[in-house]
């Protein structure tokens, strides 16, 4: 199934290609964690999960055609 990958900041080296969006081709049945695994996302680093616009964990399950957009901490002032 294909899912739509956003990584911001500093996460956007880990994103396949040097772009800011991918579409990529996961099985069924794959979770949010399990994707950020296979890019070798170190898992502390991502601290906010966006699947579709609402906030996700690890743990979700994706579907076709999903936006998956992950965040590194923010810090503000």
């Amino acid at each position: 199934m294909i899912i739509n990958l956003k990584f911001f900041a500093s996460l956007r080296p880990y994103m396949p290609g040097d772009k800011d969006e991918s579409w990529v081709d996961v099985q069924m049945e794959t979770n949010v964690g399990e994707v950020l695994d296979y890019l070798k996302v170190p898992p502390d680093k991502p601290k906010i999960y966006l699947l579709n616009g609402v906030h996700a964990d690890r743990e979700t399950l994706l579907k076709e055609g999903d936006v998956l957009s992950v965040f590194p901490p923010v810090a503000g002032g």
